[in-house]
């Protein structure tokens, strides 16, 4: 059955690797040199250097920040308030820094007035060392949504971006810091040991293997304070400015087509793709691997129903009809997927449609868990539709339905997804290939092969053909009435 794994009837014959080791399965992001290069140099491109001049004290402050939105033709930026506001030990009060500069890394020479948001000037905004300035929006810079560790731990390893008036990444290749402080909810600051922060590092991102944790604001013989990201974001949305991009090709959350297709945001990220050998049903085209999702895109909250194709193509393939117009065409091949799309997209003038990717697929899947499956380590029959006499070794086994089911019917994941496991295997856009070992941007498997990818197992699947990490492969001629498919859109 290796290395392919091929649709000839129905049921599916695995292989199930059933070793129980007690290890977590949150299991952080293994770093190596690729994978930290593609990290730090994404947060070095939105990291940017501030130069601020009080007059009135004779006094110049350096120090960094980094760019956290785009809204409107400007860049948002957050950096320590001590960098562009200082106390006045004479009036008591406080004085903004005339002018402050910013410096982008990818053009260091020219600078960019900024400007302070207004709202930051009351006394409510005392309680945190976080200013927010903007810049106009440079017509040659592309801003990319950074990459943010929301779920900061105590012991993670941790670096810094920025020092000495330039660019610099603390130890590069290897452990800069330890986080050193428990993360409890409603805690703020987060403290590091760091013993290679020099004057002038207020204001840069602090992060880890995930992404950025926080923003330092001070250090103090070797440990680092840090105000977690978080907080910064909460902070940042209180003065009503944006964390990420806010165009109009991206606020819409979800919407619906004019054929009933429902889809979803699904914000870019990082993300573990395949899964850990220890996971029940693991197989070895699995390979775990670290992998970026640098743009955001629309995910189709259900497979695409019978109904859906009647409405573009006039006839409905389905072997399954007499389920309903609202259960999933199937009995499609991959090519009979692509007349569809290109019939959409000539019919919609708003959306270009295409099938997600593989990697695209699994992250939406995943929905930010690493378990085998969005629900947790088991699949019940009440969260999908699969053959359920084989249940994951040690869940409880289900209900057969033997059929298809309407779309809908199962809990959606965190994402708002229905049916990502089970119901109908759905195909990707990418050949079935090897993963790579190292950290990939956007993957989209070979050139050419054999197989085209299908992900999410079916009705008639047992429970380790659903996990959101198992592969499968089958000929883009072929089509099963157990294969459909969901649509992924951005903005024309």
């Amino acid at each position: 059955m290796r290395p392919i794994k091929k649709i000839s009837t129905i049921l599916w014959i695995l292989t199930i690797l059933t070793i129980d080791l007690s290890i977590n399965t949150n299991e952080i992001f293994c770093v190596t040199n690729k994978h930290f290069k593609i990290l730090s140099e994404r947060i070095r491109i939105n990291t940017v250097r501030v130069t601020s001049k009080f007059s009135s004290m004779n006094d110049t402050q350096n120090g960094f920040g980094f760019i956290v939105g785009e809204k409107s033709g400007y860049l948002y930026i957050v950096t320590a308030k001590h960098v562009v506001i200082q106390d006045d030990e004479y009036s008591r009060g406080q004085i903004e820094a005339t002018p402050i500069n910013v410096n982008l890394f990818y053009d260091r020479k020219n600078e960019h007035e900024a400007h302070l948001i207004d709202q930051q000037k009351d006394k409510s905004a005392a309680d945190f060392d976080i200013a927010i300035i903007k810049i106009l929006k440079p017509s040659d810079f592309n801003f990319s949504d950074n990459f943010y560790d929301t779920d900061i731990k105590q012991n993670d390893q941790v670096w810094f971006l920025g020092r000495d008036k330039e660019w610099f990444i603390s130890f590069k290749y290897k452990p800069g810091g330890v986080i050193n402080t428990s993360i409890a909810d409603g805690c703020h600051i987060i403290t590091a040991y760091l013993d290679t922060i020099r004057v002038g590092t207020s204001g840069a991102p602090l992060f880890s293997e995930n992404g950025i944790s926080g923003l330092i604001i001070s250090s103090d013989n070797n440990i680092t304070k840090a105000i977690q990201v978080r907080t910064l974001k909460q902070f940042v949305q209180s003065y009503n400015c944006p964390w990420g991009k806010v165009s109009v090709k991206t606020k819409e959350k979800q919407f619906t087509n004019k054929y009933g297709m429902s889809f979803v945001l699904i914000s870019a990220g990082i993300f573990n793709m395949g899964s850990p050998k220890y996971e029940k049903g693991h197989e070895k085209d699995e390979t775990q691997h670290v992998v970026f999702i640098t743009q955001d895109y629309y995910m189709q909250t259900t497979e695409v129903t019978q109904w859906h194709w009647e409405r573009v193509m006039g006839k409905n393939p389905s072997r399954f009809k007499k389920c309903g117009h609202n259960c999933p065409v199937e009995c499609v091949s991959w090519h009979d997927v692509q007349r569809f799309i290109n019939k959409l997209n000539m019919l919609d003038k708003k959306y270009t449609y295409k099938l997600p990717t593989e990697a695209e697929w699994e992250y939406a899947a995943r929905a930010g868990t690493q378990t085998p499956f969005a629900f947790g380590n088991c699949l019940n029959t009440n969260e999908a539709n699969y053959k359920g006499y084989y249940p994951t070794e040690g869940c409880p086994s289900g209900n057969f339905y033997n059929m298809t089911l309407e779309v809908g019917r199962f809990p959606k994941n965190d994402w708002g997804l229905y049916d990502m496991h089970g119901n109908v295997w759905e195909w990707c856009l990418d050949w079935y290939d090897k993963y790579s070992n190292d950290a990939v941007e956007d993957p989209v498997g070979p050139v050419l092969a054999e197989y085209r990818l299908i992900r999410g197992g079916s009705w008639s699947s047992n429970a380790s053909s659903c996990r959101s990490a198992f592969r499968g492969g089958v000929k883009p001629e072929h089509h099963f009435y157990n294969i459909g498919f969901r649509l992924r859109a951005i903005c024309k």
